[in-house]
């Protein structure tokens, strides 16, 4: 019923109260549990002419921030489950197209996140939101391309770089959804092609200076040749690399270089060195 829409933000705000008052505590464990339980977990949620969106964006834009900003772990976890069940309800009422807002918040909230040391934003969190969603992940491609290119802290890169991974390995994966305005989502990629290899020459060029970090890059590479091989992008990912990084990709991952890149689409080994000579 649509009339849940009506109770739902005043639930939560006598939750965060409870949590803010010193004694309330068994308050706010009892409408946690009627979120749950009610609204959360159930399989039905609102639809129908009452469900509208620009209330729905409200309300989630609320629950992203608190999200980023409560220091009660309590509070932040509840956030983030409103935040899952408004974007279950936005999605199962209207177009992505109606719904240009969404990846903005998301946007802004994760500018706020590599800006901000007062952000508390887990990025798991939103590692959920682009499995479940991945046409969100989609429209902050570009985003978070230019982030791991802008920022000069390697621990926000790898951060940026996880979530990127995030959204490729979802897309290799097969569990994304056809996006309206890009064709099985493979739109994103090929209009990104070139950053993403600017990226990637980028971090040959400038190695982590931590073991972890360089792991975490290593990762990042696979996913990105393994996107790009099922999209069919291969050749056009070796003539967008200079040959200077081409080569250094190959000597990076060695043997798994083109298995990744699988040159079975018609990209042979002859013509790719052919491409390099003509950069040259």
């Amino acid at each position: 019923n649509p009339l849940v829409l009506v109770a739902y933000p005043y639930l939560v705000k006598t939750f965060v109260n409870a949590y803010a008052t010193e004694g309330s505590e068994q308050l706010g464990q009892r409408i946690a549990g009627i979120l749950q339980k009610k609204l959360f977990k159930s399989k039905d949620y609102p639809k129908g002419d009452g469900v509208q969106s620009s209330l729905l964006e409200t309300q989630l834009e609320k629950s992203l921030r608190l999200s980023s900003r409560s220091r009660q772990k309590v509070v932040s976890i509840l956030a983030q489950n409103s935040s899952f069940w408004i974007l279950k309800i936005l999605h199962g009422n209207f177009s992505r197209k109606e719904l240009p807002r969404v990846p903005d918040m998301l946007q802004s909230l994760l500018d706020d996140y590599f800006n901000n040391k007062k952000s508390r934003l887990k990025s798991g969190f939103i590692k959920e939101i682009f499995r479940r969603y991945p046409w969100t992940g989609h429209r902050l491609f570009s985003f978070l391309l230019e982030k791991c290119t802008s920022t000069k802290s390697e621990y926000r890169m790898t951060e940026a770089l996880a979530l990127i991974e995030s959204i490729l390995k979802t897309w290799v994966s097969g569990k994304t959804h056809v996006d309206e305005d890009a064709p099985g989502g493979l739109q994103f990629l090929r209009e990104n092609l070139l950053p993403l290899c600017s990226l990637m020459q980028q971090l040959l060029s400038k190695p982590m200076s931590k073991g972890s970090r360089r792991s975490d890059v290593r990762r990042f590479f696979i996913s990105a040749l393994q996107a790009i091989a099922r999209s069919k992008l291969g050749e056009a990912f070796c003539k967008a690399l200079r040959p200077d990084a081409y080569a250094a990709c190959e000597s990076y991952l060695g043997d798994k270089f083109r298995p990744l890149l699988k040159f079975d689409d018609g990209v042979s080994e002859k013509n790719v060195h052919r491409e390099e000579k003509k950069s040259c």
